[in-house]
């Protein structure tokens, strides 16, 4: 009975195989791998996708346009849609350095809304751990780039704070607005 009423609840919340894993180990204590596998295909039918796994935390859109292009427009996405960038790592030229390994250009953004950053850190003093959120731009080849950004409700599930929801929603629809814009 219990398995019917999670089922029940799972697909009447829309949850993505990250979330889904994380509430079928917690009730069935049931080993990570198995709870991914076994709680997704009871919602949905099917082995998750890497697609839908990614859906687990991530907002992502791929863009027909080189990477320094897609990277600059990224940018300018993002302070039309109320954000702020506070870092910027090169992960190409930083592990070419470090590692002298060769990667595909992967830039992360540090995008932040102060007065939601503001609001998250009234509501859930050590949110700052995930704050700025992380915006990452990658080449996927020459004409081709991904642009990801963490999906706030993320701040919602790791803390169980529900006064964070509300900020979650809010940045997650700003997010998901420079994101779509890119396709502009």
């Amino acid at each position: 009975m219990r398995s019917r009423a999670c089922l029940h609840s799972c697909a009447l919340t829309s949850l993505t195989p990250a979330r889904l894993t994380q509430h079928w180990v917690s009730t069935f204590s049931l080993p990570r791998a198995d709870a991914a596998t076994v709680g997704w295909q009871q919602v949905s039918g099917h082995a998750p996708t890497m697609q839908e796994e990614e859906m687990g935390y991530a907002l992502s859109t791929t863009i027909h346009k080189p990477f320094d292009e897609s990277l600059a427009a990224t940018r300018e996405a993002l302070g039309a849609n109320g954000f702020g960038v506070l870092t910027e790592i090169d992960m190409a030229a930083t592990l070419k350095k470090k590692l002298d390994v060769d990667i595909a250009p992967q830039v992360i953004l540090g995008a932040c809304n102060p007065p939601s950053a503001y609001e998250a850190l009234r509501a859930e003093e050590s949110i700052g751990l995930l704050l700025p959120c992380n915006v990452v731009v990658r080449s996927i080849d020459d004409g081709t780039t991904v642009v990801e950004a963490i999906d706030p409700a993320t701040m919602h599930q790791i803390t169980g704070n529900d006064a964070m929801q509300p900020v979650a929603e809010r940045i997650g629809g700003m997010l998901q607005a420079a994101l779509d814009s890119l396709h502009g």
